[in-house]
């Protein structure tokens, strides 16, 4: 799992587990308001009807309470509301997550469709919605500066859409000796891609490509910190153009993604049965009984029937894993969910 999604379930568990221990209601939101769309640009924006008719329908569910200080529908819905209109964020989505007293508003890669939920926080929800989306930064090389371009990579919509670009100024010429200029360049862009890096927080994940050889001397210069984000070096022109270089990246994420799905099935698979379980019921009783350090689950998974096993699992600090494609049809086929256990040594008494 991304430590950004890490960190976001942990900030929605930590914040709201109080109110779930004494038994209080949290509302979980998840709107789609795209600002591109038109319709929300509206007086009375689309999403804001798609929310209003969200909350109709679950008023009349069988929800028995309301969160803290809400005592109306028309509360609830005010709230929500003043929520969204509050944070000027630009994703194409938003999670909202209140309890009455407390809120949290979590940014969404993608465009969903609006949900609202009464009862325990949607962290299954929340998970499908995060985890599949991947930041890649492309750093193209050549003697006369570097292209920092960063690229949105979608494991769930198989999609990837550049997001931003970077231009260096070019490099003077100072000499005819091109292993001196490229030396030179090379300087330049290892101190722009630190800073670059250390500027803005997002996980991201890093190509190398153009001059391969400047891009060796870069991958040496790096901070260790940043230096562990490289993926590979590819043979990518420096001058390629966008459609291009979105199909290489979104052919190295998928490569990236099955090698790491294969790993994770491969070891459940050469697991005994006393260090693995599959199945949603006995991974979850795992749970419960403090046995299991990571659960492993395919893409999709049913998130209302999986929330209160991801909610266990944050509250355990298991790992959490999704699997996507051929290692996901694999895991269903053996029981759709499953859970590494902590090894037990038994004790024997030589009595």
């Amino acid at each position: 799992m991304k430590l950004s999604t890490k960190h976001t379930l942990e900030s929605v568990h930590d914040l709201f587990a109080g109110s779930v221990k004494a038994g209080r209601e949290v509302v979980s939101a998840f709107i789609g308001i795209d600002q591109r769309d038109p319709q929300n640009s509206k007086q009375l924006p689309r999403w804001s009807q798609e929310l209003n008719n969200a909350l109709f329908d679950l008023s009349y569910s069988d929800i028995a309470a309301l969160p803290e200080n809400m005592k109306s529908w028309t509360e609830v819905e005010a709230h929500v509301l003043s929520l969204v209109e509050g944070n000027h964020l630009s994703t194409p989505s938003i999670a909202i997550f209140s309890c009455g007293v407390r809120d949290l508003v979590v940014p969404l890669p993608s465009l969903v469709e609006t949900e609202v939920d009464i009862g325990v926080p949607q962290l299954g929800k929340l998970l499908s919605y995060t985890e599949g989306y991947n930041k890649y930064c492309v750093i193209l090389f050549s003697e006369m500066g570097h292209r920092i371009i960063v690229i949105n990579h979608s494991s769930t919509e198989n999609s990837t859409i550049i997001e931003s670009e970077i231009n260096s100024e070019p490099v003077p010429v100072t000499t005819d000796n091109d292993a001196i200029s490229e030396a030179s360049e090379g300087e330049s862009a290892a101190v722009d891609i630190n800073e670059h890096f250390f500027s803005i927080p997002d996980y991201r994940q890093m190509i190398f490509g153009g001059n391969i050889r400047i891009a060796q001397g870069v991958k040496y210069s790096l901070h260790n910190a940043i230096a562990e984000h490289l993926v590979t070096l590819e043979p990518l022109a420096f001058d390629i153009d966008d459609e291009d270089l979105c199909q290489s990246v979104q052919q190295i994420a998928a490569n990236q993604q099955r090698l790491k799905d294969m790993t994770i099935l491969n070891e459940l698979s050469m697991l005994g049965s006393n260090v693995s379980v599959f199945g949603l019921d006995s991974t979850f009783g795992a749970l419960l009984d403090g046995r299991v350090k990571k659960v492993v689950l395919p893409y999709p998974f049913d998130t209302e029937k999986c929330n209160p096993l991801i909610i266990e699992a944050i509250t355990q600090g298991a790992e959490l894993e999704i699997v996507y494609g051929d290692p996901a049809q694999r895991l269903s086929q053996l029981g759709g969910v499953a859970g590494v256990l902590y090894e037990r040594f038994d004790t024997f008494d030589n009595d």
